[in-house]
C-alpha cells in the first residue's frame, strides 16, 4: 500500500541552508557559508553530522545550541559499519536517505515502470498520477514519509513509512484480523534495480529503517507490515530483517490480479531503544 506522512518535525529556513551547504561544512572550521549566522568555534565537525543517536543531544548543546528545529538526516548502516560518513567496513557501501521531493518524481516514474516493481505496486506511471500520489507527502501535506534511499550517493530504493493511526480505516481493517498495538508503524518499499534484488541490500535497508524508527518516533511501539502472500521475495526480506510472521489476513491487493491473502510481519520496539 502506498502512503505518505507529514513531516515529523517542521524545519526552518536555517535548517534548509544547513543541509544545502553540508558539503561545504566538511571543511569549514570557524564560519559557515551563511552570512547571517555567526558560528562558535568547533573543536571537531562530525563527518558531517553523522552522529550516533545517543550523542545528538550533547552535540547540539555543544555545537549548535540555537538549532532547536534541527531535523536529523539519519544514516542507514548495519551495526558493524563505521559511523563516519563515507566508510563502511563490510564492503557494501554507505547507505543514506532523504525525503522525496518533487524533483524526484521523474525518477520514481522510471522505477515504478520497472517490471519487477510494476508486478506488485501496479502504479500508474504517468506524470499526473505520480504527482497526485507522491506530491502531498513531498509537500508535507500527507501523513506519511517517502524516503529516497541512496547507496554511496546513488538512489537505489524507495521506503514509505507511516503510523497506522494516521490511516484509521486501514488500521481498523487490519486490527479486525490481527493484533495491532497502539503506536504501530508500517512500511512499504521497493528496490529500483532488478540486479540488486536478492543481493542482501533490501534487508540491509529495512534493518536500518526499522532501527531508525525507534529513534525517529519515540511513540512507535512496533513495526507491522502486511505483504501479499504471493510476494515471497518481499516477505523473505522482512524475515531477514528480523520481523516475525504473526498472521495471515484478507486485504485488497495493490495488483488486482493477485489474491487477497497477506502475511503480516511484526517487530516490537526493543526494551533498550531510545525514548
Amino acid at each position: 500500500m502506498a502512503f505518505g506522512r507529514t513531516k515529523r518535525r517542521e524545519t526552518d529556513a536555517l535548517r534548509a541552508k544547513f543541509v544545502t551547504n553540508r558539503e561545504t561544512v566538511r571543511s569549514w572550521t570557524a564560519r559557515w557559508e551563511c552570512p547571517e549566522v555567526e558560528w562558535p568555534p568547533f573543536d571537531e565537525v562530525p563527518g558531517p553530522w553523522v552522529v550516533a543517536p545517543r550523542e545528538r543531544k550533547r552535540w547540539l548543546e555543544q555545537h549548535a545550541p540555537f538549532l532547536d528545529t534541527y531535523r536529523w538526516e539519519t544514516p542507514l548502516r548495519t551495526r558493524s559499519a563505521v559511523r563516519r560518513c563515507g566508510n563502511a567496513d563490510e564492503g557494501g557501501g554507505v547507505i543514506t536517505w532523504r525525503r522525496v521531493t518533487e524533483e524526484d518524481f521523474g525518477l520514481l516514474r522510471t522505477w515504478l515502470a520497472q517490471p519487477h516493481v510494476a508486478r506488485w505496486w501496479h502504479h500508474d506511471t504517468s506524470a499526473e498520477a505520480v504527482a497526485r500520489d507522491f506530491g502531498p507527502a513531498a509537500r508535507g501535506e500527507e501523513p506519511s514519509e517517502d524516503l529516497l534511499v541512496m547507496l554511496d550517493g546513488t538512489p537505489v530504493a524507495l521506503v514509505q513509512r507511516c503510523r497506522f493511526a494516521d490511516y484509521p480505516d486501514y488500521r481498523q481493517e487490519l486490527a479486525d484480523q490481527v493484533e495491532l498495538p497502539e503506536g504501530a508503524v508500517t512500511l512499504d518499499y521497493l528496490l529500483a534495480d532488478p540486479a540488486r534484488v536478492g543481493q542482501g541490500l533490501g534487508p540491509r535497508i529495512l534493518r536500518a529503517v526499522v532501527a531508525a524508527t525507534w529513534t525517529d518516533d519515540p511513540d512507535a511501539s512496533a513495526v507491522v507490515v502486511p505483504v501479499n502472500a504471493a510476494n515471497r521475495a518481499s516477505w523473505r526480506a522482512l524475515e531477514k530483517t528480523g520481523l516475525r510472521r504473526v498472521g495471515t489476513v484478507d486485504l485488497a491487493p495493490d495488483n488486482p490480479a493477485d489474491e487477497r491473502a497477506h502475511h503480516v510481519y511484526r517487530i516490537d520496539r526493543p526494551a533498550d531503544a531510545p525514548s
